[in-house]
């Protein structure tokens, strides 16, 4: 049973709520070989019931998930680290909520590539590939440059420019009612510029600041906002 609101003592709400999960993982890994890689298997197993007579509510959830995931990372020198990742996951739903059972797939790629700032320069791109159902989305990415303003010393100017996707959730997509199954990706583009700035005052003392200045513009943003007159949300 779950306590009610403070302002509902002493009223019996007969508000409750049941829980089972099974999580189970397999991983495989090594970092000891000039190119090192990790893959994972996991499955989650999740049903949640909850009840609240009061306002007539009767909510029966169950979902099986299956996460694979892999990765590669090796180094050109000391400084510099390529990188390679998968990622899959299946998502099966049944939920008195949804109108259908649901079945859902996405796969992604991810490249990187990371250098260390040694004497002046360092800098990060990172590439990602969705393949979400049936089909691929633009691709995201993260560039990134780093600049040491003075040599040998902890002061640098940074800069980044990146571009973001998100896939509507299930919620969003199939709650009924309110979910909306026609809601594209949403997605966003980020640029920022800053100044760091690290002075060792002694041995165990440093202080270190940031100033930065950043924009983002955001598309086809994915949010629920409520029916005027009605209790409904929807997206």
């Amino acid at each position: 049973k779950l306590p009610g609101p403070v302002s509902m003592l002493g009223i019996k709400t007969g508000e409750k709520q049941n829980d089972e999960s099974i999580r189970s993982m397999l991983s495989l890994s090594n970092d000891k070989s000039l190119i090192k890689y990790f893959a994972t298997a996991s499955w989650m197993m999740n049903r949640l019931d909850y009840y609240y007579p009061l306002y007539s509510i009767v909510s029966k959830n169950f979902s099986n998930s299956l996460v694979l995931k892999g990765g590669l990372t090796t180094y050109l020198d000391n400084n510099t680290r390529l990188g390679l990742t998968f990622n899959n996951e299946l998502n099966a739903i049944r939920s008195n909520n949804y109108k259908d059972d649901i079945l859902r797939n996405s796969t992604s790629f991810a490249f990187s590539a990371i250098r260390k700032t040694d004497d002046r320069f360092g800098g990060e791109i990172l590439i990602r590939e969705t393949r979400h159902g049936k089909r691929l989305l633009k691709p995201d990415f993260t560039a990134a440059l780093e600049y040491r303003l003075l040599k040998d010393k902890e002061q640098f100017l940074g800069m980044n420019i990146s571009r973001n996707s998100k896939i509507p959730s299930l919620n969003d997509l199939h709650w009924f009612p309110g979910g909306n199954p026609d809601l594209k990706n949403e997605y966003s583009w980020s640029a920022e510029i800053g100044y760091k700035a690290g002075f060792d005052l002694s041995d165990k003392l440093k202080i270190s600041s940031d100033i930065n200045l950043y924009s983002s513009f955001i598309r086809d943003m994915i949010q629920w906002r409520p029916v005027e007159g009605s209790s409904i949300w929807i997206t």
